[in-house]
């Protein structure tokens, strides 16, 4: 079981890297080309979900080469919610999961669902086929603010854009084909909880900056840069962003960038949650598992 609950959070990781409005309908931006974000967000509302890729590279954290998990599937615009299988060889190797073996992922808000590998199904309780975990729960903070948090979905991602925060035009690129504009600009923790009302806001801040795993002030008043190319359709069929995480006491420096390609819009079935009888809840497990390597490191 602690094998299988090391490896479960190996998963958890990967998935959740593939994890973190008002205003004018043009915001105050400062290229000369204007950008109708209020458009794009209304886009993506009427889209829900879209045909995904994604790719999650970091760097350093004490890792002695870069890191790298694909996924592929279902996302959600306009909320965390994916349905992906996961690919990275180096993580596998890590878990000793066959690398051709697949992972399927189910993520939806706090909560994350796991189809089991074949080289663990055994020590599954009742060999059930899928691990659920309440990834808020095993944390030890509130589900609204590990979402706040983790959201990286498109609607949270343009909310600071929405309300004044700039992005500037880069060229053309074509992407699947199609042609759209690059932006870039910059947002922080801090930019996205500004654009909730004041009680919200306030009540997820203090969340953050307390509990197991404390973020500080730096952490959520941190600029990172993001990037979003848009067609002339007003969709988003590629994001990218990059996050600089602090060295702490229990691990060095790195970086973490993550990139989202977008097709087939509206196109997906909804993204929904395995049956409950097919679900072993690991959370309790994940938490202890997680107690007893901060007790170690002590």
């Amino acid at each position: 079981m602690r094998l299988l609950t090391r490896s479960l959070t190996l998963v958890l990781l990967s998935g959740s890297l593939l994890a973190a409005g008002c205003g004018g309908e043009d915001g105050d931006q400062s290229s000369a080309t204007r950008l109708d974000i209020n458009a794009v967000v209304r886009t993506a509302e009427a889209d829900k979900t879209a045909a995904m890729t994604g790719t999650v590279k970091v760097e350093g954290m004490g890792l002695k080469a870069p890191l790298t998990v694909e996924a592929a599937g279902t996302g959600s615009l306009t909320e965390i919610a994916m349905d992906v299988t996961l690919k990275g060889k180096p993580i596998f190797e890590l878990m000793g999961v066959p690398e051709d073996d697949d992972i399927r992922l189910v993520w939806m808000g706090a909560k994350t669902y796991v189809k089991v590998p074949e080289a663990f199904v055994a020590q599954v309780p009742d060999q059930l086929p899928w691990i659920g975990v309440d990834l808020a729960g095993a944390l030890g903070t509130e589900d609204k603010a590990f979402e706040a948090f983790m959201r990286m979905d498109v609607a949270a991602s343009l909310a600071p854009f929405q309300a004044g925060a700039s992005l500037d035009a880069d060229g053309t690129e074509e992407i699947g084909g199609v042609e759209t504009t690059h932006w870039t600009g910059e947002m922080s923790i801090d930019d996205y909880l500004d654009t909730l009302p004041a009680d919200e806001r306030d009540e997820l801040r203090k969340s953050l900056t307390s509990g197991p795993a404390p973020a500080t002030e730096d952490d959520l008043a941190r600029k990172q840069p993001i990037e979003f190319w848009i067609d002339e359709d007003h969709r988003v069929l590629r994001m990218q962003g990059t996050t600089v995480m602090s060295k702490t006491k229990d691990m060095p420096a790195g970086t973490m960038t993550m990139r989202f390609d977008y097709s087939d819009f509206g196109g997906p079935a909804p993204i929904t949650a395995p049956a409950e009888d097919e679900v072993w809840d690991a959370t309790d497990a994940i938490a202890d598992a997680n107690a007893q390597a901060a007790a170690t490191t002590e």
